[in-house]
């Protein structure tokens, strides 16, 4: 078997805990969020990966800066498109878009940088992104995830299947 015949992965992470006193957008990481992000770097360390995307949110881009310091010859990349989830309306006033405008993005962005890119991939996503694309690459109801958290999904024949299903005692909604 090639590398080439190997099913894709999708490696999705929920960034660190982000620092709300900050007053950038999505705030800096915590030192806990920082530990986080070291852990999901851990995590993720033993595998091969060709590309890294992030929401342009200052806690989901040092998330993936620290992760990328175990892949320093893997591209990042921040994608606008990305943005939506967790931010209140403060927030969303200050990067000039509406709730409506932010909705219901973050799976079909997932799904162009898929037919984009080739190889194994990171994205570091807010919960409720994350949580979009996994209901709609694998039709399984996500559950809460924390801070940190790492999911690692698998090109399947019939779309994508979570590798880490057990840790996260997720139920399929089909």
């Amino acid at each position: 078997m090639t590398v080439d015949s190997l099913p894709r992965r999708l490696a999705l992470v929920r960034h660190g805990e982000p620092d709300r006193s900050a007053q950038r957008l999505g705030g800096g990481l915590t030192a806990e969020g920082r530990r986080q992000a070291l852990t999901a770097a851990g995590r993720l360390a033993y595998s091969r990966w060709s590309w890294i995307a992030m929401m342009p949110v200052d806690c989901c881009v040092e998330t993936a800066r620290t992760i990328a310091v175990e892949f320093p010859r893997v591209p990042m990349t921040e994608c606008a498109g990305l943005l939506g989830g967790d931010f209140d309306e403060e927030d969303r006033a200050r990067i000039g878009m509406s709730s409506s405008a932010l909705e219901s993005r973050a799976a079909g962005v997932v799904a162009r940088l898929l037919q984009e890119r080739s190889g194994d991939g990171i994205v570091v996503l807010d919960e409720r992104s994350l949580g979009e694309v996994i209901t709609e690459l694998c039709t399984v109801e996500p559950p809460s995830l924390v801070h940190g958290s790492v999911i690692v999904l698998r090109q399947a024949l019939q779309g994508w299947e979570i590798l880490n299903r057990a840790a996260f005692g997720m139920v399929a909604i089909r």
